[in-house]
C-alpha cells in the first residue's frame, strides 16, 4: 500500500516573545499614551476613586485580582516585574477585554511566576486570555479552575526557568486553545475542555525534562491539531479522552532522550491522522480506544528508539490508508487488538514494518479488516521482522494476511475470512483448535512449516508451498493431495488421519502421536507412537517402509465379519519391540477366526513383543500369526467346558461351545457375557446354573420307589409262614385282605461334584390273596405313593406320584418255599428347576412320566428250633424303567429338551431271617422278626441323560447321575400280632446301607383272614 511521506505543513508558533515580534512598532508607542490618557480622564471625571471591574493590584511580587468582569470598562491587566511574581484571584473576580482589546491578563516575571485561580473566574481576552512569561529560573505555574477565552490564544505560556505547569478547566482560543513553550525542565499540562481554531493544545519542550499532557475532557483544533506536542527533553506523555483535529487529533513528536507514550480513552479524530506519533527517543507506546483518520487511523513511527507498542480497545479506522500504521526502525514492535476492538482501513487494517532482525508481534483478540470487507483485500500487511501474527480464539479477521521475507509465524485460533500469503523465509502457519481459514495459505519460498492442532478435516488444495507438517494435538484429517516433497511430517501429539495422498520424505509418529486414515502415504514412516490404519475399519497404504520403534503401538480394529484394519506397506516392515493393541467388536467368534492386519511386500522383520486388547476375556485370546510378509490375528478360544467344576457342568459348556457359531437371540447375549464379562468363577457359576443334572435323580428315585412297593409284597409273602394254608378239611380261611401304610426316605450323598438328593415317600398298599390247594397262595397288590425330591445345594424341588400294581404268589414244599412276583409302577414326575447365573435368573418347569416293571423270584428254607424259626433266603430282582422325554417350559432359549431314557437293574440277595412265635394268651400270638440281607447288583448302570437346548437340537450333550451302588446291606426288624389267626397287626422297619446311599422304611398294617 502507498503511504504519505510527510504530513501537511504545520503552522508553528514563533518561539520568541510574541509581543516583541507580532505587535507593530507604532502600537508599542501608542499603548502607554492611551493608558495615561485614560488615567487622567478618570481623575478629572471623578471615577478614579471608584472600584474598577477586573483589576489586579498588589506590590512586592504579590498581586490579587478582584472585582467582576465588565466588558465595557475592563482593560488588559499587565504586571511586568524583574522578580518572582505570585498572582491570585478573589472570589467573584472576572475580566473581559474583548471590547477594549489586548490580553485579559499579561504577567511577566523573573525567577518564577505563579498564577492561581480557585474561584471559578471567567477570564476573557481580546487577544489572549492569559499571557504568562517567566524569564529566568524557577517554575511557571498556571492553575485556573474557571473559564479562559482568548481571541487568538486561550493561554499563552513561555518559560525559561525550570518547570512549566498548567492546570485548567475550560480554555478556548480563536487560534490556539493553549500554547506552552518551555526551555526549562519538565512541562505538565492538565486540562478539561480545550478548543482552538488551529490547535487545541500546542506544547513545545526544548528543556531538559519531560513533557506531559493530560486531558479529561474534549480537545479540539479545528484546522490543524487537537493536540500538537514537540519534545526535545526526555519523555513525552499524552493522556486524553476526546481529541479532534482538522489534520490530526493527536500529533506527537519526541526528539528527546526518553519514551513517547500516548493513551486515549474516548474518541480521537483527524482529517488525515487520528493519532500521529513519531519518536526519536526510546520506547513508543500508544493505547487507544476509538480513533478515526482521513488517511491512517493511527500512525506510529519509531525512528531510533527501542520498542513500539500499540494497543487498541475500540474502533480504529483509516479511511484512506491503514487502521494502524506502525513503523519501527529501532526495536521490536507489538500490536494488540483488544477483544472489543475493531481495526479497519482502506489499504489494510494493520500495516507494520520493522528492520530485519527486529521482531513484530501482532495479536488480535477482536476484529481486523479491510474497509471493503472483501476477503481478497489486505487485512494485515507486515514486513521486516521476524513477524508473529496471532489471531486468537474469538477474533475475526477479514482479508489477506500478507507477511514479508523473514522467518515469520501465523497462529490462527480465530476466524480468518481470507487467505495467508507468506513470502521468502522459513515460515510457519499454525492452525489451532477452533481456528477457521476460509481461503488459502501459501508458505511462499523457503522451507515452510504447516502446523495443525485439532483442526478436523483439511483439504490439501488450500495449503500451498509448505515443506513440513507438524501435528500438535487433537484430531486432524488430510483429504486431497498434500505435496510436502523434500520435507518431513511429524505427529508430536494428537492424531493425524491421512484420507488423501501425502507426499513427503519421512513421516514421524512421535511417542504421543497417532497415525491413521484410509489414504496413501508416499514416504517412509518411522513410528514411536501409535499407527492405527483406517478411520473405523479401513486400509492405510504406505508406499515406502515402516519402522516400529521401541515403545510404538500398532493399533487395529477387528469386526465380527472378519473385516479389519490393514496396514499395507510397499516396502519392508521393521519391528523393534513394539506391541499390538486390538479393538475387538463385541460379538461371538468361533475358534480360529482370522483377521489380516499387516501386509508388507518386502517382508516383516522382527516381531511385536506383546498384544493387548480392549477387552478382558477368559475364553478368547488373540494370537499373532506371521506368514511371510503377512501378519494375522487369530482367535484362540478356551472352551466353555474347561470352566466346568464337574463333568456335567463341562458337558453343558461343551454344548455351548457347539452352539456358539449359530447362536442367536438370548443365547447370543449369554455367550457374549460369558466371553466379555465373566471371570472364571462366574463362568463356572453360569455352567452350574444351566446344568440339568437334577433330572438324573428321577430314574434312580423311581426305581427306589418301585422297589419299596416290591418290598411290600415280599413282607406279605414272609407272613405266609405263620399263616396255615388250611385249618381243617373244610378249607376255612382261604382269603386274606391286608393293607399297609408306608413311609420311606432315600438319602444320596454328593459325590464327584454331583449334588446329593433326598427322596421322602409316603404311600399306602392294599392287597388280597387266597390259598390254592395245600401248597400255593397268590394275590394282587395295589398301591399309591407320593414322593418329594430335594437337592442338597440347590433351590430346585421335585415330586413323583406313583401308582402300583403287583401279582405275587408263594409255594411251600415242606420246609422249602418259593416266592415270586410281577409288578408295574407308573410314575408322574414334575420338577421346578431354578436357573441362577450371574447374567439372569429364571425358573424352568418339567413334567414327564416313567414306567417301571419289576420281577422277583426268591427261595427260602426253614429251620425250626422250637418257637424259633431261622430262614436263609436267596432272591433275584429285576427292574426295568422307561422314562419319557420332555421339554422344559418357561425359560425360552435356555430350556432343555431331555430325551427319553430306558434303564434296568438286576440284583441278587442273600439273607438270614430269625423269627419267633410267642403265645400271648386269650387268642393272641406275637411274632418278632429280625433279618440281615446282603444285596449285590449285577447290573446297575449310572443314570445318563441326553439333553439339548430347545432351539439347538443337534447340539446334544450328556449328563450323568451319581455312581450307582454295587453292594448294600439290609437290616430289618418286625413285629406282628395275630388274634385267633384271623386278624393280624404288624409293624416293620428296614434300613439299607450302601456306599453314599442310605434308605430307611417304616411300614405298618393289618391282615384279615376269612
Amino acid at each position: 500500500m502507498s503511504h504519505p511521506s510527510h504530513l501537511p505543513p504545520i503552522h508553528d508558533i514563533p518561539l520568541n516573545d510574541r509581543k516583541n515580534t507580532m505587535i507593530p512598532t507604532c502600537r508599542k508607542a501608542i499603548v502607554p499614551l492611551l493608558r495615561a490618557s485614560t488615567l487622567m480622564v478618570s481623575m478629572l471625571s471623578g471615577y478614579y476613586h471608584r472600584a474598577f471591574a477586573g483589576t489586579c493590584t498588589g506590590a512586592a511580587g504579590t498581586y490579587l485580582c478582584s472585582d467582576p468582569a465588565n466588558s465595557t470598562m475592563d482593560t488588559e491587566q499587565t504586571i511586568d516585574i524583574a522578580s518572582p511574581l505570585t498572582v491570585t484571584t478573589a472570589a467573584g473576580f472576572g475580566i473581559d477585554t474583548s471590547t477594549n482589546g489586548g490580553d485579559a491578563l499579561d504577567f511577566r516575571a523573573v525567577g518564577g511566576l505563579t498564577i492561581t485561580d480557585t474561584n471559578l473566574s471567567t477570564i476573557t481576552g481580546s487577544y489572549s486570555g492569559i499571557l504568562a512569561n517567566n524569564s529566568s529560573s524557577e517554575v511557571l505555574s498556571i492553575t485556573i479552575n474557571g473559564t479562559v477565552t482568548g481571541g487568538v490564544h486561550g493561554i499563552f505560556a513561555r518559560n525559561y526557568g525550570s518547570d512549566l505547569n498548567i492546570s485548567t478547566a475550560d480554555v478556548t482560543g480563536g487560534t490556539h486553545g493553549i500554547v506552552a513553550f518551555n526551555s526549562g525542565s519538565d512541562v505538565d499540562i492538565s486540562t478539561a475542555d480545550v478548543t482552538g481554531g488551529l490547535h487545541g493544545i500546542v506544547a513545545l519542550n526544548t528543556g531538559s525534562g519531560s513533557l506531559s499532557i493530560t486531558s479529561s475532557g474534549t480537545v479540539e483544533g479545528a484546522a490543524l491539531y487537537g493536540i500538537k506536542a514537540n519534545n526535545a527533553g526526555t519523555d513525552l506523555n499524552i493522556s486524553a479522552k476526546n481529541v479532534y483535529g482538522g489534520v490530526a487529533g493527536v500529533y506527537a513528536d519526541n526528539s528527546g532522550s526518553g519514551a513517547l507514550s500516548i493513551s486515549t480513552s474516548g474518541t480521537v479524530m483527524g482529517g488525515i491522522m487520528g493519532i500521529y506519533a513519531i519518536n526519536y527517543g526510546t520506547d513508543l507506546s500508544i493505547s487507544a480506544a476509538n480513533v478515526t483518520g482521513g488517511y491512517d487511523g493511527l500512525a506510529a513511527i519509531n525512528i531510533t528508539g527501542d520498542s513500539l507498542t500499540v494497543t487498541t480497545s475500540g474502533t480504529v479506522t483509516g479511511i484512506g490508508g491503514a487502521g494502524i500504521y506502525a513503523i519501527n526502525l529501532g526495536g521490536p514492535t507489538t500490536i494488540t487488538v483488544g477483544s472489543s476492538s475493531l481495526v479497519q482501513g482502506d489499504g489494510a487494517g494493520i500495516y507494520s514494518y520493522s528492520g530485519y532482525g527486529q521482531a513484530i508481534t501482532i495479536t488480535v483478540d477482536g476484529m481486523v479488516r479491510n474497509l471493503s470487507g472483501s476477503p481478497s483485500d489486505d487485512a494485515i500487511l507486515a514486513a521486516g521482522g521476524p513477524i508473529t501474527v496471532t489471531l486468537n480464539s474469538g477474533s475475526i479477521t477479514t482479508g489477506v494476511v500478507a507477511l514479508g521475507n523473514y522467518n515469520d509465524t501465523i497462529n490462527l485460533a480465530g476466524t480468518l475470512n481470507g487467505s495467508v500469503e507468506m513470502e521468502a523465509g522459513d515460515d510457519t502457519f499454525f492452525l489451532a483448535d477452533g481456528g477457521t481459514l476460509t481461503g488459502t495459505a501459501d508458505g511462499g519460498a523457503g522451507t515452510d512449516t504447516l502446523a495443525f492442532d485439532n483442526v478436523g478435516t483439511v483439504d490439501g488444495s488450500r495449503y500451498l508451498n509448505f515443506e513440513n507438517l507438524e501435528i500438535f494435538g487433537g484430531n486432524s484429517t488430510l483429504v486431497g493431495t498434500w505435496d510436502l516433497s523434500g520435507g518431513t511430517a511429524t505427529i508430536h501429539r494428537g492424531s493425524l488421519s491421512v484420507n488423501g495422498s501425502l507426499f513427503t520424505s519421512l513421516l514421524i509418529v512421535g511417542k504421543n502421536g497417532l497415525l491413521g486414515g484410509n489414504g496413501n502415504i508416499f514416504s517412509d514412516v518411522k513410528a514411536y507412537g501409535i499407527v492405527s490404519p483406517g478411520n473405523s475399519i479401513g486400509t492405510l497404504t504406505v508406499n515406502g517402509s515402516v519402522d516400529f520403534m521401541p515403545g510404538s503401538i500398532f493399533n487395529v480394529e477387528l469386526a465380527a465379519n472378519e473385516r479389519s484394519d490393514l496396514l499395507k506397506v510397499g516396502g519392508a516392515v521393521s519391528i523393534d519391540h513394539g506391541k499390538i493393541t486390538a479393538s475387538l467388536e463385541r460379538a461371538l467368534y468361533p475358534d480360529g477366526t482370522r483377521w489380516n492386519i499387516l501386509a508388507a511386500d518386502d517382508g516383516i522383520h522382527g516381531r511385536f513383543s506383546s498384544i493387548s486388547s480392549n477387552f478382558t476375556s477368559y475364553t478368547i485370546a488373540l494370537e499373532p500369526v506371521y506368514t511371510g510378509g503377512s501378519l494375522s490375528l487369530v482367535v484362540d478360544r478356551t472352551p466353555y467346558s474347561s470352566f466346568g467344576a464337574s463333568p456335567n457342568q463341562a458337558a453343558v459348556g461343551s454344548a455351548l461351545d457347539q452352539i456358539l457359531p449359530s447362536a442367536q437371540g438370548s443365547m447370543t447375549d449369554l455367550l457374549l457375557a460369558m466371553d466379555f464379562a465373566m471371570d472364571p468363577a462366574k463362568l463356572s457359576a453360569t455352567l452350574n446354573g444351566l446344568n440339568p443334572e437334577i433330572y438324573t435323580s428321577f430314574a434312580p428315585s423311581g426305581l427306589s420307589i418301585a422297589g419299596t412297593f416290591n418290598r411290600m409284597a415280599t413282607l406279605r409273602q414272609q407272613e405266609f409262614y405263620w399263616t396255615p394254608v388250611t385249618v381243617d378239611d373244610d378249607q376255612k380261611q382261604l382269603w386274606s385282605v391286608w393293607g399297609r401304610a408306608i413311609g420311606s426316605r432315600l438319602d444320596q450323598d454328593e459325590e464327584n461334584w454331583i449334588s446329593g438328593y433326598t427322596v421322602d415317600t409316603g404311600g399306602t398298599v392294599f392287597g388280597m390273596d387266597r390259598t390254592f390247594g395245600a401248597m400255593v397262595r397268590a394275590g394282587l397288590m395295589l398301591g399309591y405313593s407320593s414322593s418329594d425330591l430335594s437337592w442338597d445345594k440347590l433351590k430346585e424341588s421335585g415330586s413323583i406320584t406313583g401308582k402300583h400294581i403287583k401279582l405275587y404268589s408263594s409255594a411251600r414244599f415242606e420246609d422249602f418255599s418259593l416266592d415270586g412276583g410281577l409288578g408295574y409302577t407308573n410314575l408322574d414326575n414334575s420338577v421346578a428347576r431354578f436357573i441362577d447365573t450371574p447374567v439372569f435368573s429364571s425358573r424352568a418347569v418339567g413334567d414327564f412320566d416313567s414306567n417301571v416293571v419289576d420281577a422277583t423270584l426268591s427261595g427260602t428254607y426253614n429251620y425250626s428250633f422250637g418257637n424259633l424259626l431261622l430262614v436263609p433266603t436267596a432272591s433275584i430282582n429285576y427292574l426295568y424303567l422307561d422314562q419319557d422325554g420332555f421339554t422344559e417350559q418357561g425359560v425360552d432359549d435356555f430350556g432343555f429338551h431331555i430325551q427319553s431314557k430306558v434303564t434296568d437293574t438286576l440284583s441278587g440277595l442273600l439273607g438270614l431271617r430269625l423269627s419267633g412265635l410267642f403265645d400271648g394268651g386269650a387268642g393272641w400270638h406275637f411274632h418278632p422278626t429280625a433279618g440281615l440281607d446282603l444285596v449285590h447288583w449285577f447290573k446297575n448302570d449310572a443314570m445318563e441323560l441326553n439333553a439339548n437346548f430347545v432351539d439347538y437340537q443337534v447340539n446334544n450333550f450328556r449328563v450323568t447321575g451319581a455312581d450307582p451302588v454295587d453292594n448294600a446291606m439290609l437290616v430289618s426288624l418286625g413285629m406282628s400280632a395275630d388274634y385267633n389267626k384271623s386278624l393280624t397287626l404288624f409293624l416293620n422297619y428296614e434300613s439299607s446301607f450302601a456306599d453314599g446311599t442310605t434308605t430307611q422304611m417304616l411300614s405298618g398294617g393289618i391282615v384279615w383272614c376269612f
